[in-house]
């Protein structure tokens, strides 16, 4: 490895604010800086380096003289003996110039020497920050610093500020896994918990007759730490003098009342950065009640516990899991490599409560592309991914089943979930499951999710009950309007050999990978996650698109959707405009020479609302969005007045880059379906007829989208007329019955 050039460092710094110079210290080479805070000077040191990977680290000489500083740990190395190393902020995580060292030393220092101003002139800030890496400090001084091996103890902390814990004995000293050599304790509301499963509880002896342990809250606590055992119980007497409210009765009550050779004492302790926790052990001879001040613990030897807390409230955030989805109830039906990734990334998010339904075995065949490892071969694979989600997330209710999906067709289990998420790739089963849904009026929203093969894309739907847009959206033919059996999602063709075979009927499968799976687990995840938060409120779907090249290989041919598809991860409306359920039936015709348009009842009352009945009311507008069927156009629906829109008694100018917005945003989520197709607006007039304004501005739109027929509506205070151009001529459709 080759040596860094401390040469240039120095040359660097010949000029500089800095008093920047070079030190032998025991055959080590060190750098070494003065600098001036008020009236003192500082000297830090570093450590000379092969190389430089991150920002210098530097410590501080003489640390001790300045009292206890925040961000400044002693050095326990007789080489450094008298340095503090001072904690700027994560070093890694700066990029720097290691190309010109010398930058990065600058770029150190100015903060090490910011730091240290504000810590060594403003004494509050240093409190502060002193209480603030508590923990750290504790860590550093009482446990990284003893000479024998202390108890580790796993602990699941409540909210009270006075609790008497259960406390169980390690699995065993030589376990593998360091939880099994760890004591836990726990509330005893929680025994029968998963959090006790979690905790290998039922494989420990209970040490509850031997050892007191209690959880307590206190609410100061001294900032000059113990250098010993004897100024550790000064420190403790002092913490414990102050304890009042319920955690001083439960000294008093619990405590005190109890004789025992040993206490366990976990004490919480708020700080600005959260809640930090201590353990303490407190050891006697013979058994006495508990020693809460100076003179008691006289009689006691006092040790340091290594602590782990488990905190639902301050673990689930920290780790990115929401405490708002705890109490949430989920049903996945269908745990193969797309739906055992769902659930892993269920229970990442904080889910509380998740029935894993599946009837399949997990075979060796998904080794490759399972959440599941070999330990799981041949289990059931609802089971064993309920099993795996449990010693995973400790605050997790997981119920394995092995219903089929049409086995689920059960009202009242359906009516005791917050979400379904179905994770099969059958679309029939899917549907006959939806028609179930439907025609019991469950109000159970539904995320479907499936993948196609060779990587060229995932799926998932969210179909909500009584809003727009359902799963049989998904399968409507955009050509003619046709409900199908395959869904217009797919960015494969349907009735194509996608299917593998490679050791008889039982071994068919499609061709993906584990990288497949779980992107289509992703968007499915953020899907439902974004449903039960309340962002998503509206049926939906999402597609992610992968490349095209194996499948192309395979000689299967591409969907148009494929080929237009530009949305890639982005949450549109499932609503499809020629949807026979979830699409306006009642529609008004109208016609002329064999021009044909459709008006949703819902259309012609949303436009009523803009009548310029009022004497001050100003003129309204906006563009018509449609589709067109055969030979039939039908509006589906209108942009209303924008913001930017100028709008007066007799005259109206449209922001187009608003209006054109909306068209783009239905033109997109119906995959080309809908497009602009017309305008309307206000007249002040009871029976509306088009201005010259008016028709020189249809004949200008009709020129610029001569691949369409276009639409006016003129919407007067008794009446809506309809026109269209024809060869530069306005004509005025007639109203010629109701579909």
């Amino acid at each position: 490895m080759h040596k860094l050039d401390y040469s240039k460092v120095y040359e660097h710094f010949l000029d500089s604010e800095y008093d920047v110079e070079p030190l032998e210290l025991m055959g080590c080479d060190f750098l070494r800086v003065h600098l001036q805070i008020e009236n003192d000077v500082v000297s830090l040191l570093h450590c000379c380096v092969a190389e430089i990977t991150s920002l210098p680290h530097f410590y501080l000489e003489n640390h001790e003289k300045y009292g206890r500083l925040a961000h400044v740990l002693p050095v326990d190395i007789p080489i450094m003996s008298g340095l503090g190393a001072v904690c700027v902020n994560n070093l890694d995580s700066v990029s720097v110039n290691y190309e010109c060292p010398e930058l990065a030393f600058e770029e150190s220092i100015r903060r090490h020497k910011n730091l240290l101003t504000q810590l060594l002139t403003d004494n509050e800030f240093n409190k502060s920050e002193l209480l603030r890496e508590f923990s750290t400090n504790w860590q550093a001084a009482w446990i990284d610093g003893q000479k024998k091996q202390v108890e580790s103890l796993v602990c699941v902390s409540g909210s009270d500020e006075f609790d008497i814990l259960k406390i169980y004995r390690p699995v065993s000293k030589s376990a593998v896994n360091p939880l099994g050599r760890a004591f836990v304790a726990l509330p005893e509301i929680l025994i029968d918990s998963n959090v006790s499963g979690y905790l290998l509880v039922q494989h420990r002896s209970d040490a509850s007759e031997a050892i007191t342990i209690f959880n307590i809250s206190i609410h100061k606590i001294g900032l000059d730490f113990p250098r010993d055992e004897a100024e550790l119980k000064i420190w403790v007497a002092d913490c414990l003098s102050i304890v009042g409210g319920n955690a001083r009765v439960g000294i008093d009550q619990f405590l005190k009342t109890r004789r025992s050779k040993e206490f366990w004492g976990i004490f919480k302790v708020d700080t600005p950065s959260g809640k930090s926790y201590f353990g303490v052990r407190f050891i006697c001879k013979s058994k006495k009640s508990f020693p809460d001040t100076l003179e008691g613990l006289s009689y006691w030897r006092l040790e340091p516990i290594s602590l782990n807390i488990l905190n639902k409230n301050e673990i689930l955030p920290r780790s990115g899991g929401e405490i708002s989805l705890a109490e949430k109830k989920l049903l996945l039906i269908g745990c193969g490599s797309v739906g055992s990734e769902v659930a892993d990334k269920l229970g990442a998010s904080g889910i509380g409560k998740i029935t894993i339904s599946d009837p399949d075995h997990y075979s060796s065949s998904n080794i490759y592309r399972h959440l599941l490892d070999s330990n799981y071969l041949f289990s059931p694979k609802s089971s064993s991914v309920c099993g795996r989600l449990a010693i995973k997330y400790p605050w997790i209710s997981v119920k394995p089943s092995l219903s089929s999906i049409l086995d689920l067709r059960k009202k009242e289990l359906l009516r005791g979930f917050d979400l379904v998420i179905i994770a099969i790739g059958s679309p029939t089963q899917e549907r006959i499951f939806q028609d179930f849904i439907s025609k019991n009026n469950l109000d159970v929203p539904v995320i479907y999710t499936w993948l196609e093969g060779y990587g060229i894309g995932g799926h998932a739907v969210l179909d909500v009950p009584k809003s727009k847009g359902c799963l049989k959206c998904a399968y409507v033919d955009s050509d003619n309007g046709i409900r199908g059996l395959a869904s217009n999602l797919n960015f494969l063709e349907p009735d194509q050999d996608i299917v593998k075979n490679f050791a008889g009927c039982g071994e068919m499968f499609i061709p993906y990978g584990h990288l497949n799976s779980t992107q289509t687990a992703l968007i499915t995840v953020d899907l439902a996650l974004k449903y039960l938060r309340g962002v998503q409120h509206e049926s939906a779907k999402v597609s992610w698109k992968g490349s095209c090249d194996d499948a192309v290989v395979q000689g299967l041919k591409l969907s148009q959707r494929y080929k237009k598809f530009s949305r890639n991860l982005e949450i549109q409306s499932l609503y499809h405009p020629m949807c026979d359920i979830c699409s306006d039936n009642e529609l008004f015709v109208f016609e002329k020479r064999g021009i044909k348009v459709r008006i949703p009842k819902t259309i012609i009352e949303e436009l009523n609302l803009y009548k310029q009945i009022d004497v001050h009311a100003v003129e309204s507008a906006g563009l018509l969005i449609g589709y067109i069927q055969g030979d039939v156009y039908t509006i589906n629906r209108i942009t209303c007045p924008q913001e930017k829109d100028t709008q007066k008694r007799s005259y109206f100018k449209l922001d187009h880059a608003s209006h054109q917005k909306v068209v783009d945003e239905c033109h997109a989520s119906s995959d080309g379906v809908l497009g602009y197709i017309g305008t309307w607006h206000t007249h002040p007039q009871p029976v509306p007829s088009p201005s010259t304004i008016d028709l020189k501005d249809w004949v200008s739109h009709k020129t610029e989208n001569c691949d369409r027929q276009l639409f006016f509506l003129i919407i007067g205070v008794n009446e809506l007329k309809v026109f269209s151009i024809v060869d530069g001529v306005s004509i005025e459709l007639i109203r010629v019955g109701d579909f």
